[in-house]
């Protein structure tokens, strides 16, 4: 802050936000073998051809953004597989388990 790159608004903003771990996560994305391996109980299953879709637009989205909001399983592209996003694609306890997954990942940015 001495030097001007920050002030305490901005840094109030990061934290609210979820702090530098999910900012720089934003930016880099995360590692492809790293959300493969966090899904590894999910994916040593026989999955069906769509749920192996599903799982991979799962995958390269947290490659690019880092993140995802489930949410987004109700949008396109997942809508693109079944109307019904992901509980058309995936029985509810496997649902619960990928939010699980993902709520894990997020915590473990934000430390």
């Amino acid at each position: 802050m001495e030097e001007g790159v920050s002030d305490e608004n901005r840094l109030a903003k990061l934290r609210e936000e979820g702090g530098l771990g999910r900012f720089l996560r934003s930016l880099a994305g995360l590692d492809r073998q790293a959300s493969k391996e966090a899904f590894s109980n999910l994916a040593s299953k026989s999955l069906t051809a769509n749920q192996t879709e599903f799982l991979n637009l799962i995958l390269d989205h947290l490659s690019e953004s880092g993140t995802i909001d489930p949410r987004r399983f109700y949008e396109s592209p997942f809508t693109d597989i079944d109307d019904l996003g992901i509980n058309g694609v995936f029985e509810p306890a496997e649902v619960k388990s990928i939010v699980s997954t993902l709520k894990i990942l997020d915590q473990a940015a934000a430390a």
